[in-house]
């Protein structure tokens, strides 16, 4: 009798065990999932949005057809380097939940990339794509290169830190101080919205696009 019940709790046990898998692993998949085909389309964005900047249909980069995304055109592509060789993101104006899940958002009142002032980008950390999942890993003088219809802007990382949420100083214009800055925002730490991080960076150079 007792072995009888002692082999009842094991099986029991291994089921319990057996179910948890399976759910940790739905759970999991289902992330990873939702992450690559948030990336995937942005990636998509991004390139159909670099490609009309740079082989525009007309007499120059103002006649190209932008792609649009969820809230209107693509305003500019990331592309950081440091993060990998493919890695590239769209932007558009404005920072609204369906923005972010696919791709970069704007913050309003940020100037153009490549002119004065503070240029905020804000992306999420860990779900739709995890386009800012390694911006801690950048040191100073890593580049960020910037794309728009008006050419290509490449920033240098000058410093980065970690503030509260409900701080907007790192992404106000009076933080540029008269220079031409971008600065990444995204939550912190991962899988909390508890703290949020943020990397200034300066303008290093313009390339501006051929007409």
């Amino acid at each position: 009798m007792g072995r009888t019940r002692g082999s009842r709790v094991r099986l029991i046990a291994f089921a319990a065990l057996a179910v948890g898998v399976l759910l940790t692993a739905g759970v999991g998949g289902g992330w990873w999932w939702t992450n690559w085909k948030a990336r995937t389309a942005a990636h998509g964005l991004a390139d159909r949005a670099t490609e009309a900047w740079t082989s525009p249909i007309g007499k120059g980069p103002e006649t190209a057809v932008i792609p649009k995304g969820v809230a209107g055109p693509v305003v500019a592509v990331v592309k950081i380097p440091k993060l990998g060789r493919d890695w590239r993101m769209p932007v558009e104006s404005g920072t609204g939940t369906e923005i972010l899940r696919q791709g970069l958002g704007l913050y309003k009142g940020s100037p153009e990339p490549g002119r004065r002032g503070n240029v905020g980008l804000a992306g999420h950390r860990t779900t739709w794509g995890a386009p800012f999942k390694h911006i801690d890993e950048l040191t100073r003088g890593d580049e960020i290169s910037v794309w728009t219809a008006r050419g290509r802007f490449d920033y240098a990382v000058v410093d980065e830190g970690v503030t509260d949420p409900s701080d907007i100083s790192v992404v106000e214009q009076k933080t540029a101080r008269g220079r031409a800055w971008l600065t990444l925002t995204t939550c912190h730490p991962e899988f909390s919205a508890r703290e949020r991080l943020y990397v200034h960076a300066q303008l290093i150079r313009s390339t501006p696009a051929r007409s």
